[in-house]
């Protein structure tokens, strides 16, 4: 489109991506339990049991490429949750596993993936300008921008109020790097480097 146009012909092959260039999910269940029973006793110690839940999903989405800002930006989330409670009804038995499938997917017609126990969230935002050729600065200069933020939220069940937390955490960077060996040499040319630092003995014999 700015091909042979004065000042935005660097500009090119700038591309627009209308669509995530990856994107990834998951979705585990986990679940087990644990009978005890000791030697000097007749019975069995309380049944303890484990059932967990992950799901999750990112992306990541570099807006433009070979433009003048190309934004990009990484979006990832991960929820953990308790689904303990459908292992037994409300005598305390035992369920069934096709009891327990008909809970977690067929009932209310959604998936139930029980109590939330975990959150974690990421964002990220970057830009790598291409600075414009102004004076052929374009050639030795590199810009490049990013954000990120983290928040993360738990709830142990176990401690009741007391087992609630959450945090968050922010970073902003910001870097620029020049090549001044590259801009010296368009300044003084190149062959003003080579050859520095070395010599030559010359011998000579008289007869």
């Amino acid at each position: 489109l700015f091909a042979g146009v004065p000042f935005l012909d660097t500009y090119k092959d700038w591309e627009i991506q209308l669509t995530p260039s990856n994107f990834s999910g998951m979705m585990r269940f986990d679940r087990g339990h644990d009978n005890r029973k000791f030697r000097t006793k007749t019975t069995f110690e309380p049944t303890t049991r484990v059932f967990n839940a992950q799901r999750g999903f990112s992306f990541d989405w570099r807006f433009s490429n070979n433009g003048l800002i190309n934004p990009s930006l990484r979006y990832q989330v991960d929820i953990g949750s308790n689904l303990v409670h459908l292992e037994t009804d409300s005598l305390g038995r035992q369920k069934s596993t096709a009891e327990i499938l008909d809970d977690i997917f067929f009932k209310d017609g959604v998936i139930n993936f029980g109590k939330t126990s975990t959150l974690s969230q990421q964002i990220s935002i970057g830009t790598n300008p291409r600075i414009p050729p102004i004076l052929g600065i374009n050639k030795y200069l590199n810009l490049s921008f990013g954000y990120s933020s983290a928040y993360r939220w738990q709830n142990n069940f176990q401690q009741g109020n007391l087992g609630r937390s959450a945090g968050y955490s922010t970073n902003l960077n910001f870097g620029l790097s020049l090549r001044l060996r590259s801009l010296a040499d368009s300044w003084f040319g190149e062959e003003a480097n080579i050859g520095r630092g070395r010599g030559r003995t010359v011998e000579s014999q008289k007869d």
